[in-house]
């Protein structure tokens, strides 16, 4: 049976994509969700780039189950086969891998399925708004520790702390995030590679980036924000009263980010969580979710997470899948003991 991925209503679209782009997949976990008892699953898929391979994923029920690079073109994959058809299930086509910042030809366009079997309506599910790092875009989540070559084949968001707290909450993601990105400056102290200057876009690094995402067509439960980790990256060559000067700009854009939060989406609550690979801003983001808290009208929580040990690393250096498995839990947790979920 053919699919119309546009218009069956039994094609249910997660994440953000621009209005009337349903099946362009611009975001990691950005995917396409049906439910049924099937015998087989596949998609044609249209995708281009210039370096690095765009790569996708396959969950049911949301376990993953497969995962593959895109080729090319416009191809036919098959994504299951030898189901039973008694036995009914989610079936998700995943954006594994995040969009690549500098490739002006990256896309990925799910174009028309086929489903060998009976398709049922998805089921209703709160949504999470998740805005992060490599840390959230699954760097280092996939592959050996010898991997650490800058190759979207060691990114994986299928196995990241946001796809376990969604998993643990029954509730859907969509996803903002890009390695390397913070609050105040990237990695690298460049202060344009920050969240907030692509938090409000339909679809960033695409040619619809300029097109603002519809906050209010698309409301959400919750706002997970985990960034910070590269903002420390930049603090570590400062000393003295750099250091201090670094750290308060941290706060400072923290409650920026924040502020923009409540005007996109106003009234939901806010949970800032910050750990994984260092807690050395710990204390300025802790103050900035508090002091959010006390001049907002919706609730703002702040959430410290652990330090990954070198037994826990995966590649590229990043926390490994376990690990990242461990912090969706407890931000699940936390989510709960706040009554949001």
């Amino acid at each position: 049976m053919m699919v119309d991925v546009r218009n069956d209503r039994n094609v249910l679209a997660v994440g953000r994509y621009p209005e009337g782009e349903k099946g362009l997949l611009c975001w990691t976990g950005s995917a396409l969700v049906i439910r049924g008892r099937l015998r087989e699953w596949s998609a044609e898929i249209e995708a281009d780039w210039q370096v690095n391979s765009p790569y996708m994923g396959v969950l049911v029920d949301g376990a993953p189950v497969a995962r593959f690079a895109l080729g090319r073109g416009k191809h036919t994959y098959t994504l299951l086969t030898g189901l039973d058809e008694t036995v009914e299930h989610e079936f998700t086509l995943f954006r594994d891998t995040q969009p690549m910042g500098g490739e002006e030809k990256l896309l990925v366009r799910v174009t028309g399925m086929a489903a060998e079997g009976n398709l049922l309506s998805p089921k209703e599910k709160p949504v999470i708004e998740v805005i992060g790092d490599s840390l959230t875009t699954g760097e280092g989540t996939v592959g050996p520790l010898s991997g650490q070559e800058w190759r979207s084949v060691w990114l994986c968001g299928m196995n990241t702390w946001a796809q376990a707290m969604c998993q643990a909450l029954d509730a859907r993601g969509e996803w903002v995030s890009q390695s390397g990105w913070g609050l105040y400056t990237g990695w690298d102290n460049n202060p344009d590679t920050v969240l907030s200057a692509i938090y409000e876009s339909a679809a960033a690094h695409s040619p619809y980036a300029d097109l603002r995402h519809d906050f209010a067509a698309h409301p959400v439960r919750a706002v997970v924000v985990n960034l910070g980790t590269n903002d420390w990256n930049a603090l570590k060559d400062k000393t003295g009263s750099a250091q201090a000067a670094h750290r308060q700009r941290v706060e400072e854009a923290a409650l920026s980010l924040l502020a923009q939060i409540h005007r996109c989406r106003p009234g939901t609550p806010v949970l800032l969580i910050y750990g994984m690979c260092t807690h050395e801003l710990a204390d300025c983001l802790r103050a900035a979710a508090e002091k959010d808290a006390e001049a907002s009208s919706s609730l703002t929580a702040f959430l410290e997470l652990p330090e990954c040990t070198d037994q826990e690393l995966g590649s590229r250096g990043h926390p490994g899948a376990a690990f990242q498995r461990r912090c969706g839990l407890l931000a699940a947790q936390k989510l709960r003991a706040l009554g949001v979920f």
